[in-house]
């Protein structure tokens, strides 16, 4: 089998291959810039500066006087870490990114380690495309929008290349290797999903060198986390890998509210013979965090009110929200023959979901509010299995990859009773506090709905010379969605089938640059009437969306960079003036997304991307009808730097900015949320430690202490995160 090595010579698949540097592609990869992951950048203060370096030092200090402390010669470049040059095309199989005629991004454990990321907001928050939609502490998880879309919920993360259902709940990134996010729609790639794209985590699995980690960590106002993360492989030629995580969080967080935290992961592989692989691996996590708000509204004629701090409580102490994920995965992969390649996967996720939290209705322009207490219990359940089979054939001078196959997804919604209870009446400007009710949370459950999708397809890319290649992808889907009264019976039922094309023309005039055209199509699911509308739990069928994309990819020496033109159509949902959540009409998107990344010698790093976009409704409600979709930006920026000391080497400092401009809070238009500009600093200092390998870290976020608005689905507010600091030390044994 094909050995999948990156750039930098480090093995993408230890699973399949013995981390031979020299192989084909490494051979063609080695000597390009590893550049880094799209960001941010700061013109660092002296201050800041100062305390970064203090952070940093204070740490290495409390060990000096036991051990020898040695700094370590960091990368030969502040950011060949970041930059990832191969990844999962899902039906396409793994490419390399200048060969895709799509838009990607990745972010890699590296650029999530250094900024120290929780969540896949953070993770990408370097990416212009991708903008944060809520938090998972001042709300209940951290979801996202790419290029102005909302990530699907049901069908929109992937572990692995399959379905995972993510309800209002957040996959913990200390197990991943990277996360790819596929931006556009997936329709032959992925399958069923809504067209803002896909993220798909990869599993870190064993590699050839053991690993053994060791980290804890700190952030405001007193959350602490403690990790390990331990891979081998053993037996006779390493026939055997396993890696083992386990993660801890707790404390207390900038809400003043109590959080906990448990996640463990482990990934076994064996190689039964050559190119014959058996993978298998779980994930399980349990979330708790206090003082976690279901959302913000506004009642009709109030003006949207000035933002809050970040680190306000709006919500009562005794409100949570909790989550439970359970994960299990395997896969099979077969090198038939020469080029020929099979994979077999299934994967399981079940999901728990336990609301107990504050829903916050604004009543007038004073910032008056009602605060009712949401109690729910729901668990969701996915499953989905595929078949891959790979290969190359040649028909004269033409050569031929060929993929085909069948995919299958599940995902289940199951409900508890839904329980209503006002608390009270309080004021945005101060906090308020209510006795607790104690009512319990009804467990007693009842399927809400039920959809199916099993898709075949099969792709040809065709290499006419070494400059034109062509994709030509095409899946039949059979969507099938059930949805259910509290008695179990039948309310409504949708069966769509429908062919999704893949159609993409690659120019490559050098092997460092690619033009290319594409145009995709795909089925998303329909959307479900949310709890604040009066035909709350209507769902309605499929959409299908529409994307045509142009772009270009360069990669040079020291820099490289990438630039897109879009064009989204789909389908319309929305709530009407009659509070009703109807499927009517269709919007478009169209933008421009850039991105481009610099080495100014071997100690400066500058890394930047921008979105320009305009989106319009069309719509037989005159109401809605030509006004933007909503929380779309017009603009969105990000600027990074990162800085290598070359006075005190393994001291780097980085910085950032992010600019997201006003977007519409509903479809009507009927709120902006102003504009908000992020700034962050960060330092780290590698070191050896008693002969080992030592990180630390120190990272402040919003550092202004910026007061703003998230704009969440269907006209939801939740307030942006304040200041905060993480600090950790990472120990590799």
């Amino acid at each position: 089998m094909q050995k999948k090595c990156s750039r930098n010579g480090r093995c993408n698949d230890a699973v399949m291959c013995n981390r031979n540097p020299g192989n084909r592609l490494g051979r063609k990869l080695r000597g390009k810039l590893g550049s880094g992951f799209i960001g941010e950048s700061l013109r660092l203060t002296p201050l800041a500066i100062a305390l970064l370096t203090w952070s940093a030092h204070s740490y290495a200090e409390t060990e000096m006087p036991t051990v020898n402390v040695t700094a370590q010669q960091g990368d030969e470049s502040a950011l060949s870490s970041y930059r990832a040059y191969i990844g999962s095309s899902g039906a396409l199989g793994t490419k390399e990114l200048l060969d895709t005629p799509f838009s990607v991004s990745v972010a890699t454990k590296e650029y999530i380690a250094n900024q120290q990321a929780t969540t896949i907001a953070e993770a990408f928050k370097g990416d212009a495309a991708v903008t944060a939609l809520s938090n998972n502490i001042g709300g209940e998880n951290s979801q996202i929008a790419i290029r102005g879309l909302a990530l699907d919920t049901l069908n929109g993360y992937k572990i692995d290349g399959l379905n995972t259902v993510l309800w209002q709940a957040d996959l913990p990134l200390e197990h991943f290797e990277q996360i790819e996010i596929l931006k556009g729609l997936s329709g032959f790639m992925y399958g069923f999903s809504s067209p803002g794209g896909i993220a798909n985590y990869q599993t870190k699995r064993a590699t050839q060198e053991p690993v053994s980690m060791v980290s804890v960590g700190y952030g405001t106002q007193s959350q602490f986390k403690a990790q390990a993360d331990i891979g081998r492989r053993f037996g006779d030629n390493d026939r055997y890998g396993l890696r083992v995580n386990a993660v801890h969080e707790g404390g207390t967080t900038y809400l003043d509210a109590p959080i906990k935290r448990d996640s463990v992961s482990a990934a076994f592989d064996v190689r039964l013979a050559p190119g014959l692989v058996w993978t298998l691996d779980g994930l399980y996590q349990k979330r708790k965090v206090n003082g976690s708000l279901f959302a913000l509204t506004l009642a009709d004629g109030v003006a949207l009110p000035g933002p809050v701090d970040g680190s306000q409580r709006l919500s009562q102490d005794f409100t949570y929200h909790e989550t439970t994920i359970a994960a299990v995965g395997t896969e099979l992969r077969w090198n038939i023959a020469g080029s020929w390649d099979m994979r077999l996967g299934y994967r399981s996720m079940r999901q728990t979901r336990t609301n107990y939290d504050s829903f916050l209705t604004v009543t007038d322009n004073a910032g008056n509010y009602n605060e009712d207490l949401y109690r729910w219990y729901s668990k969701q359940n996915s499953d989905s299995a595929n078949l891959l089979f790979s290969g190359q054939i040649q028909t004269g001078s033409i050569s031929h990859d060929v993929t085909f196959g069948t995919d299958m997804q599940r995902a289940e919604r199951i409900n508890g009773n839904f329980g209503d209870d006002f608390l009270g009446v309080g004021n945005l400007s101060r906090d308020t506090t209510f006795a607790n009710p104690g009512l319990p949370v009804d467990q007693a459950l009842f399927k809400a709905s039920d959809t199916r999708n099993i898709g075949v397809f099969a792709s040809d890319t065709i290499h006419w010379n070494s400059q034109w290649s062509s994709i030509i992808g095409l899946r039949h889907s059979n969507y099938t969605q059930h949805s259910y009264n509290l008695d179990g019976s039948t309310s409504d039922t949708y069966t769509k089938t429908a062919l999704s094309p893949t159609l993409a023309m690659i120019w490559k005039p050098a092997a460092s640059v690619s033009y290319y055209v594409s145009y995709v199509e795909s089925l998303e699911q329909g959307g479900s009437a949310p709890l604040s509308t009066v035909n709350y739990g209507t769902t309605f069928g499929p959409l299908k969306s529409k994307q045509y994309e142009a772009g270009v990819k360069k990669e040079g020496r020291g820099w490289s960079a990438e630039a897109a033109l879009f064009r989204i159509e789909r389908g319309l949902e929305f709530t009407n003036s009659a509070n009703v959540y109807i499927q009517e009409g269709a919007l478009s998107y169209q933008g421009l997304d850039v991105a481009g990344r610099m080495e100014l010698g071997r100690d400066w790093g500058l890394m930047a991307s921008a979105v320009l976009m305009n989106s319009s409704n069309k719509s037989d409600d005159p109401s809605v009808d030509g006004k933007r979709a909503s929380n779309v930006a017009n603009f969105t920026a990000a600027l990074q730097a990162e800085y290598k000391v070359p006075t005190l080497t393994g001291l780097t400092f980085s910085g950032g900015t992010r600019y997201v401009g006003k977007q519409a809070l509903e479809s009507d238009n009927a709120h902006i949320i102003g504009s908000y500009q992020l700034y962050d600093i960060g330092a780290r200092y590698k070191a050896k430690v008693g002969g080992k390998d030592v990180i630390f870290r120190a990272n402040l976020d919003n550092l202004t202490n910026e007061k703003y608005w998230l704009g969440s689905w269907n006209g939801f507010l939740i307030q942006g995160a304040p200041r905060t600091l993480r600090a950790s030390a990472e120990f590799n044994f």
